[in-house]
């Protein structure tokens, strides 16, 4: 099935992720949900492409770049990605990912996070603006995720693109039997709520300059 992609610039890109991404992607998960049990792995779910996919940030960085250093030296600290990032001919490396599983009209938000130094920069917003974007193109009308009940942050994010909570699953996050609080949006389709993603999308855009020109996902 077709996806819509946004136009990213100032060094940034989104792409689908494929299997030779999965090593990448799980240390990059490892790292970000190193506490939690209940995060899903990348590797197992790439087997489910035709309803499973990752959406994907890119930095594109010269060999020599500050940032690419710096990823090295933090890598002999914590052991992560030292020998993929110091053995591969690549310049690029991952800075945030989102994972979204569709059901027809109904879609799920399975897994998301970005990098840690990238934090700050809206990209996690952005990310979540393109799996909003692609389920519209692909007839979707409502997205559901799970999110710790302590994350206010992110909360507060998914309320401003209409998320509301629904529900909540006891003691979920098996690390520290964390509660996690069910968020849905519904009539994503409806032109109400499309204006209001355009809106926010030009908010983002004038803020962080990431966006290219954008379009319609219908």
């Amino acid at each position: 099935m077709k996806n819509f992609l946004l136009d990213i610039k100032n060094s940034y890109r989104i792409k689908i992720a494929v299997k030779s991404d999965s090593n990448e992607i799980a240390k990059l998960e490892e790292s970000i949900f190193s506490d939690d049990s209940n995060s899903v792995s990348f590797i197992n779910e790439i087997k489910y492409k035709n309803k499973y996919h990752i959406l994907l940030v890119r930095e594109i960085f010269e060999k020599n770049n500050f940032i690419i250093n710096l990823i090295k030296k933090l890598s002999k600290l914590k052991n992560i990605f030292s020998s993929q990032l110091n053995n591969s001919p690549r310049s690029d490396f991952i800075s945030g990912f989102i994972g979204v599983w569709f059901y027809e009209y109904e879609s799920y938000i399975s897994t998301f996070g970005v990098r840690e130094f990238e934090r700050g920069k809206g990209l996690g917003e952005l990310l979540l603006i393109q799996a909003i974007y692609d389920v519209i193109y692909k007839g979707g009308k409502s997205i559901s995720l799970e999110v710790r009940q302590s994350n206010y942050q992110a909360i507060k994010l998914y309320q401003k693109y209409g998320f509301h909570k629904v529900g909540k699953r006891k003691f979920y996050y098996s690390n520290n039997n964390e509660d996690a609080i069910i968020m849905t949006v519904n009539d994503i389709d409806s032109d109400d709520y499309k204006n209001k993603i355009l809106y926010l999308i030009n908010i983002h855009s004038q803020k962080w300059k990431l966006l290219g020109e954008i379009e319609s996902p219908i």
